[in-house]
């Protein structure tokens, strides 16, 4: 009985010491921006996602995740105002001149939390400030059966200064853990693109 009770008890401690780690964990909702292992470019994104493509794994992240990026506007074709130079055209969904549209999208085998959290840079406009100052603007995510598109709309002029996207996962214990973190070049051709991104694959 004596050896029982020993046993339950430590389960509890167990137990109960998780749940401590866990909390600690910080949760990409609490609004700061976090250190991140990778930082990415454009490069770092697949543009299409082609299961048993040869190049798959040139676009493995640091965690082994996949996540691919699609670029539109509704602009004439070509255009000096286009984000990238491999933007393309889509007149159906048309996204305001002076907006730019973040999307978020899961495969269907990604199952596990994700999101996307927007940050743009408010620098302190005084001497000596740092020249980045992240503020939390908006956030997207994706989990089990809802894959989304998930979407935010943000107003290009306050971006002028920079725009951060952190991406989340799922990681120990369920934790939101920011993953990688992109900061958005270009940015005075944002406005009237759509951003769409695909975490096709959970490393």
């Amino acid at each position: 009985m004596r050896s029982a009770n020993t046993l339950t008890k430590a389960i509890s401690i167990a137990a109960l010491a998780l749940a401590l780690v866990a909390s600690a964990v910080p949760s990409s909702k609490a609004g700061a921006l976090q250190e991140t292992e990778q930082q990415l470019v454009w490069e770092s994104f697949m543009r299409e996602y082609r299961p048993g493509g040869n190049d798959f794994d040139r676009y493995r992240l640091s965690d082994r995740d996949v996540i691919t990026v699609n670029v539109s506007n509704n602009f004439s074709n070509p255009s000096s105002r286009d984000l990238v130079s491999w933007a393309t055209r889509d007149y159906a969904h048309r996204v305001p001149y002076d907006k730019v549209e973040i999307v978020l999208v899961s495969g269907r085998n990604v199952t596990w939390w994700k999101g996307i959290t927007a940050f743009k840079n408010a620098p302190l406009r005084r001497p000596g400030a740092p020249r980045e100052n992240w503020v939390r603007l908006e956030h997207l995510a994706t989990q089990d059966d809802e894959h989304g598109p998930k979407s935010m709309l943000l107003t290009a002029v306050d971006l002028r200064d920079g725009l951060m996207l952190s991406f989340e996962k799922a990681k120990a214990f369920g934790a939101h853990t920011p993953m990688y973190s992109f900061k958005v070049p270009n940015l005075n051709n944002l406005g009237g693109h759509r951003i769409t991104f695909t975490w096709a694959i959970d490393g």
